[in-house]
């Protein structure tokens, strides 16, 4: 009886592996954020719409997808500044924006930058593959 019910549930999973997702329903957003020597240490926490998605740190990448076309807001938030950037997003395309840190007088803040889909590709995939 076992058997019978494990063998009935292996080909479900098989097929699902075998699906693949189509894109065309959703953008994908690539936030990433390039090696730099200055703020070595500091994360910067990565927000949508004022809700936090998760922490940036160097040389790390990370990607979003949305489901439905809208102006979305993202920021980026040090101790003192935060940066934002307003997309207007529409499904299937992607964008991708780049974190990097600029020094003040007493702290390093973020400044999000929307970056053309060919210099952010290369620049996106040479963090993952180094990661």
């Amino acid at each position: 009886m076992l058997l019978l019910l494990i063998s009935i549930g292996l080909p479900g999973k098989c097929q699902f592996a075998n699906n693949k997702i189509d894109s065309t329903h959703f953008a994908k957003i690539y936030i990433y954020r390039p090696f730099t020597l200055s703020a070595v240490l500091l994360g910067f926490g990565i927000r949508k719409e004022g809700e936090k998605l998760f922490k940036l740190r160097n040389n790390s990448a990370r990607e979003l997808r949305i489901y439905k076309s809208a102006p979305i807001i993202l920021s980026a938030k040090s101790v003192e500044r935060i940066s934002k950037i307003t997309l207007n997003v529409e499904v299937g395309k992607s964008y991708y924006i780049r974190c990097i840190p600029r020094i003040s007088y007493l702290t390093v803040n973020p400044k999000l930058e929307l970056v053309n889909e060919a210099k952010g590709k290369q620049e996106y995939e040479a963090i993952v593959d180094e990661n």
